[in-house]
């Protein structure tokens, strides 16, 4: 099956739960959260050079997501970048994650929307980054990732206004 194809056609987690089943949903989140996580976590322990160990980080974090975002191989289409960001998070500034799902958690069971509460849990990083002992290149860096990953959910607002946008507990998962 092309996921691209089918239900929303987006390739991350949401819409291969919805229309694949939850356990294939959670692997997707698994190894679209690595994609972030590999990468900033070799640049954190890794990286000797010139620059700070958190630059590179950061750098190294945003250049996953945007070619998770921009896939070479997807003709420059890809995920919204939601589970590729938290992977990169969990290294960053793992209290902040704690602070963020909560605010998923809520917006998922409120509202209902798997949309709303991404780039509601998104826009909130940098916010707790800015109070956290996160180097300032990681707050700047988490603007730069809620900017683009409510970039990417533009159809998803727009299907919010007219509401339009289907509503996660309202759905039958496989």
């Amino acid at each position: 099956i092309d996921i691209s194809t089918v239900g929303s056609g987006n390739i991350g987690a949401t819409n291969v739960a919805r229309e694949i089943g939850v356990k294939w949903g959670a692997l997707t989140l698994i190894l679209d959260c690595l994609k972030g996580l590999a990468p900033t976590a070799v640049a954190v322990t890794s990286y000797s050079g010139h620059f700070e160990p958190s630059t590179m980080a950061a750098l190294s974090g945003l250049a996953a997501l945007i070619g998770h975002q921009f896939s070479v191989f997807l003709k420059f289409k890809g995920g919204k970048g939601v589970a590729t960001a938290l992977g990169v998070f969990i290294v960053l500034c793992p209290v902040c994650v704690a602070s963020a799902l909560v605010v998923f958690v809520l917006l998922v069971y409120i509202p209902g929307y798997i949309s709303l509460a991404s780039m509601g849990a998104s826009v909130c990083m940098p916010v707790f980054l800015i109070f956290s002992d996160a180097p300032d290149i990681n707050t700047a860096a988490g603007f730069l990732i809620a900017g683009l990953i409510v970039l990417a959910h533009r159809d998803n607002i727009l299907r919010l206004k007219q509401k339009q946008e289907p509503r996660w507990r309202n759905r039958t998962l496989k």
